[in-house]
């Protein structure tokens, strides 16, 4: 017995001794071909170990291998540094498994598909039978892994390790690779049948998670338990499941949840707090259901229901959901107000390259959407396309927005205190004001009413289209408060950068004014109001420098304006501008801007301006003006205005074409630019006047509003029968006070000078003082004539030689400034002539004797209609006192005859009552007078009584009875407005425009024979028409 113990003793120390010296003392190396070939032959796979091979007994079978390859083909499916496998030995003996530690190092598994989704892992022979049509079904493959299962010998592994393992997918289809990396976990398994028991981290999309996962026992005929938690460290998000997977249906089911704490971190633009989502699902090959679903963001809550068919059909897979928001939670941000208390459902179906939401419907806070969008994707385009067919109702934004939005309030708190401290943080950090667009766009939208910021906008259509970061607008318009309707329409060439701009903006509104301050824009007080509005702009180039071009028609008033616009977000700068104003009405377009401001019908003419227009900080430029405003023609001109001062400050020059003031002529006006030379027209264009002057308070506060400092320059200034040409004018206005130090023109052959200088009244009213200091030399005394009488008259020719005169007044109104006329006017000339009366000759022709019938005629038409008197001097010394000009006198001396003017003009009352005195020089007719009295406008002119007495003495004893018996007489006075010669009837005073081409008592019978003596009464006639006329 002892013997046989020791033997067995004997054979043990010798097995225990060869299992441990026999591995050690065997080349293992020398079988990996044959290891590799029986691999491969058992999977059809290609096994390579390119390091070294180990094996061990004693005192557990123990297999170690270093670098490890697998292959199919040319694809490397799995490479490992280090597998390390221990066994226990014994449960070999009966054919069970027990797999004590299985440890992987560094494995890297990669799998990929091709363009036709055939993977990398299929062996070549089944890969050419998917190709002929030929594969072997699923079924059968099924059914042989089950027997092949059965028979196979029982194995458990008592701990696996994985240490820093990589998973790399590749898709083909798609374009598109995942990778897994950092793979670390551990795990036992205690038959291949389960259960698993596994728990590790791994790293994706360099985010780190953790899990751990449960496995029940396998069996064919039911489902396999699965409890699965999983973290995302850094999300601080955790997932759950619990359930069972069935193997022969391949169904799972169970229920899920997930909890977060802020998804904000997660998805951009999420709401702030935590999430959830639980309940129970139905995963299987082709359908996917989630029941009883409720989801929490962060104060959303939602509950529903989501369904997936053909899911495992990658051509046509469909989706629907339901789901309605429970909460009716008020949040902070702006996708909490709109999901709130909503309702949506929606069928869409994805396809490889394709989603397609063929229906949707939401309530969205009392907002209706619904429509259809198409999702477009595909490998190796970018971005992806997305075409949205939005149909709505009704959206209010108001009540998504909450417009009481705390949260941006908070933000902008944030901000300001981010920058306190930092003065120069909104200068020296760069502002960026472009938007990107991840997807290429087709956007239709149709929404019958939009509520946004308290306004309501009806049908809304938009038309867009979005390509990379370019955006075109086909078409918008909408229907806005007020009755205003916006349209627009053009191209974004770089939405980041805000470039390449191309749009066009129109705007018609029926009130302005309304429309204004429903967007709280403030808008000058004014009684005039601009009511209904039509603009239109485009814009060109970029937000930085941006040219436009702007059309607004209000009230009448069209304005044009283009331009370069630079940086108008950050510090609006203006180049290259030229503006346009156009209005039927001068002083209408000048009430919008200021209701108080009135001018006569006479300025009440179209206006037409053009100018260019630069501007810096506090100046604005304006250059090359030109049109007409209302009846003042610009050449040119160009101001430059400051409004850095107390007050603006406007300087300049300015250049007008031909001027026509108020009461000229048609024909007068024309000519303005020739005055000084050439025949007046001899057409009566006197304006009437009442003799009134009105008394309305003249607004003087424009004085006040600005100071000026401007040249002014004219082709010629007309008005009635006063023609300045090439005038020129400086004047400055400062604080109220206009300043005129040169008026400079040509006059009527002369020359004329003015300088002149009006302070403001108080209260804007009328002026505290007037001053006009003026002098005229060399001008021709017969257009000075016409001017001071407003009609045409041949009376005097010849040269006033100076003229000299000082105003001042003072007044509100037009009718005090003129009563409160004063100063001194001095005139002085040479060589006048006086037309009509021949005075010697008179003399001469009343002293001889004649025979009645000859010498009549003679006389008069010698020294009357045919005579002149010469005057070698004219001296005039006229003060003025309260608008009074008294003539005291004026003298016109020659060697003939002395005329002495004296008398008065009553500028306020508009009335003349002025006497002539004639002195026949060598003559002993006696001094007599012509006096001229009555409205300036139609004077009354009567000889004096001394006159008429020698006159009808004298010609009573010549003619006698041929006077009487002819009624010559009658004629005559008719003709005089005088009873010169007595006579039948009481005469009336002569028409000023009475025409010399025809008269009462014309023979109509026709001319007498040349040979024959005219009678009497037409040589009278001729002879007194030609001395009273007004010519």
């Amino acid at each position: 017995m002892s013997k046989a113990v020791s033997v067995i003793i004997v054979v043990l120390v010798l097995f225990i001794g060869g299992a441990l010296l026999i591995p050690n003392m065997v080349d293992w190396n020398k079988y990996k071909s044959t290891i590799t070939e029986q691999v491969q032959a058992k999977t059809g796979y290609t096994v390579a170990i390119e390091g070294d091979l180990s094996l061990s007994v004693f005192p557990l079978p123990h297999l170690n291998v270093h670098d490890v390859t697998v292959l199919n083909g040319d694809n490397t499916l799995t490479k490992i540094s280090e597998v390390d496998v221990s066994v226990e030995l014994l449960p070999l003996l009966s054919k069970d498994v027990q797999i004590r530690s299985v440890s992987l190092l560094d494995p890297v598994i990669t799998l990929s598909t091709n363009a036709e989704g055939v993977g990398s892992w299929v062996l070549a022979e089944k890969e050419q039978a998917i190709a002929e049509g030929k594969d072997t079904s699923e079924e059968a493959e099924d059914v042989a892994a089950d027997a092949e299962r059965d028979s196979a010998p029982s194995v458990s592994i008592g701990s696996f390790e994985i240490s820093n393992g990589t998973f790399i997918y590749k898709d083909g289809v798609k374009g598109t690779s995942t990778s897994v990396e950092n793979i670390n976990l551990e795990g036992d398994m205690e038959s291949l049948k389960g259960p698993f028991d596994v728990g590790g981290s791994l790293n994706y999309a360099d985010m780190p998670v953790s899990f751990d996962m449960e496995v029940g026992d396998i069996t064919t005929e039911g489902g396999v338990p699965v409890n699965l938690d999983a973290s995302l460290q850094e999300k601080d998000i955790n997932i759950s499941f619990t359930g069972e997977v069935g193997l022969a249906d391949k169904v799972a089911k169970g229920e899920f949840s997930i909890e977060g704490s802020d998804l904000n971190e997660w998805v951009a633009s999420a709401p702030e707090g935590d999430f959830s989502a639980s309940g129970k699902t139905v995963i299987s090959q082709s359908e996917i259901a989630l029941d009883d679903f409720e989801a929490r963001l962060a104060s959303l809550a939602f509950r529903g229901d989501v369904e997936a068919v053909n899911v495992n059909d990658a051509n046509n897979r469909s989706f629907k959901f339901q789901l309605t928001e429970t909460s009716d939670s008020n949040g902070d941000d702006m996708l909490t107000r709109i999901l709130s208390g909503s309702d949506i459902q929606a069928n869409f179906t994805m396809k490889p390259t394709e989603i397609t939401v063929t229906s949707y419907s939401a309530n969205l806070n009392d907002s209706e959407l619904a429509g259809s969008a198409v999702y477009r994707y595909a490998a190796g385009e970018s971005p992806a396309t997305l075409r949205l067919l939005l149909k709505a109702g009704s959206i209010n934004l108001d009540k998504w927005m909450n417009l009481a939005d705390g949260n941006e309030r908070n933000s902008d708190e944030k901000t300001s205190s981010e920058n306190a401290g930092d003065k120069n943080s909104r200068t020296t950090q760069p502002s960026s004001y472009g938007f990107s667009i991840p997807i290429a766009m087709d956007l239709e939208a149709t929404i019958a009413q939009l509520i946004a910021q308290g306004k309501t906008y009806r049908n809304v259509d938009a038309k867009i289209a979005a390509r990379g970061d370019s955006l075109v607008i086909n078409g918008f318009s909408a229907n806005a408060v007020h009755n205003t309707n916006v349209s627009a329409r053009g191209s974004i060439a770089n939405t980041k950068t805000l470039s390449g701009l191309d749009l066009s903006v129109d705007i018609k509104t029926a009130d302005a004014e309304a429309l204004a301050r429903s967007y709280d824009i403030n808008m000058p007080e004014s009684d005039i109001t601009i009511g209904s509005l039509d603009a239109d702009a485009t814009v060109k180039g970029s937000l930085e420098n941006m040219n436009f071009s702007v059309r607004a028609q209000g009230q009448g008033l069209t304005l044009t304006a283009k331009g370069i616009a630079k940086t108008p977000l950050e510090g609006l700068v203006l180049e290259n501008l030229s503006l346009r104003v156009q209005h039927p009405n001068m002083v209408q377009a000048v009430k919008i801007f200021s209701p108080e401001f009135s001018m006569g019908r006479y300025w009440q003419k179209p206006v037409d301006l053009s100018t260019s227009l630069s501007m810096s900080d506090k100046s604005v430029r304006l250059a090359s003006i030109s049109g007409k405003a209302g009846p003042v023609p610009i050449k040119s001109g160009a101001f430059t205005i400051d409004t850095g001062g107390q007050k603006p400050s406007v300087n300049g020059e300015i250049a007008l074409g031909d001027m026509v003031l108020p009461g000229t002529s048609e024909n007068t006006a024309n000519q303005a630019s020739t005055s000084g030379s050439g025949a007046s027209s001899r057409s009566n264009s006197s304006s009437a006047n009442s003799g009134k002057w009105s008394s309305q308070a003249i607004s003087s506060g424009w004085m006040n509003a600005f100071n000026a400092d401007v040249k002014v320059s004219a082709d010629s200034l007309a008005q009635n029968r006063w023609v300045l040409a090439s005038p020129q004018l400086d004047f400055s206005l400062q604080n109220g006070t206009l300043n005129i130090p040169k008026l400079k023109a040509n006059m009527f052959g002369g020359e004329f000078n003015l300088s002149a200088n009006a302070k403001a009244g108080a209260e804007s009213r009328g002026f505290s003082s007037v001053n006009v200091k003026a002098n005229a030399s060399s001008l021709n005394a017969r257009k000075l004539y016409e001017a001071m009488t407003n009609k045409s008259s041949d009376l005097i020719d010849g040269q006033i030689q100076s003229f000299t005169t000082e105003l001042s007044s003072s007044g509100q109104s037009m009718n005090t400034l003129v009563n409160n006329l004063n100063g001194q006017a001095n005139l002085s000339g040479q060589n006048v002539v006086i037309n009509g009366i021949d005075a010697a000759g008179f003399a001469r022709a009343m002293g001889g004797s004649f025979k009645p019938v000859e010498r009549i005629g003679v006389l008069l038409d010698a020294t009357l209609y045919k005579g002149q008197t010469n005057f070698t001097s004219i001296k005039g010394n006229m003060p003025i006192s309260n608008g009074i000009v008294t003539f005291s006198p004026l003298t016109l001396d020659g060697p003939e005859a002395v005329f002495d003017i004296t008398g008065k003009v009553d500028l306020p009352a508009w009335i003349i009552n002025a006497n002539t005195a004639i002195s026949i020089k060598n003559s002993d007719i006696p001094p007599f007078d012509l006096k001229i009295s009555g409205s300036l406008s139609n004077p009354q002119k009567t000889a004096g009584s001394v006159m008429e007495n020698y006159l009808q003495t004298k010609l009573k004893n010549k003619l006698g009875e041929f006077i009487e018996k002819e009624g010559i007489a009658d004629k005559i006075n008719d003709k005089l407005g005088i009873p010169l010669l007595g006579g039948s009837r009481n005469q009336q005073p002569a028409n000023d425009n009475t025409s010399t081409d025809g008269a009462s008592g014309e023979d109509e019978s026709g001319s007498a024979p040349a040979s024959e003596q005219p009678k009497p009464e037409d040589v009278l006639k001729d002879a007194i028409g030609g001395f009273l006329r007004n010519r």
